[in-house]
């Protein structure tokens, strides 16, 4: 049986970038995902919310594209913040150490609320 696809939905908030994750990330979406964020982390000053509220899965491979995006948009002065994570997910970056490399928020309206209340990165 195939795997469930990773549906990505990029939407514009204020001046930041919400991608909005529903499905799995593993070998068979991880370019997909890359293909979406890579662009935005390249720009100067990016603002970008990773929605992983629902996410059922992240594989090795999405956890490592994480983290090199989040440190590709601090290396521009910008930031990137995983958002709304399941329990179980969270546990795994928690156990990976990754909760101490990339920034966190439990829910993606908090994310961006923490983005307009520091005003620009």
């Amino acid at each position: 049986m195939p795997a469930p696809p990773l549906n990505i939905q990029t939407i514009r908030s204020g001046d930041a970038m919400v991608i909005k994750l529903d499905g799995i990330v593993d070998a068979s979406t991880i370019d997909a995902l890359r293909r979406t964020l890579e662009p935005l982390c390249a720009q100067p000053a990016a603002r970008i919310v990773v929605d992983g509220s629902l996410l059922t899965y992240i594989n090795s491979l999405g956890f490592g594209l994480l983290f090199k995006l989040s440190q590709s948009c601090r290396a521009q002065q910008g930031r990137l913040v995983v958002a709304g994570l399941q329990d179980k997910l969270r546990v795994v970056f928690k156990i990976l150490g990754l909760e101490k490399l990339i920034q966190f928020a439990p829910t993606c309206e908090g994310a961006l609320a923490a983005f307009a209340a520091a005003g620009k990165p």
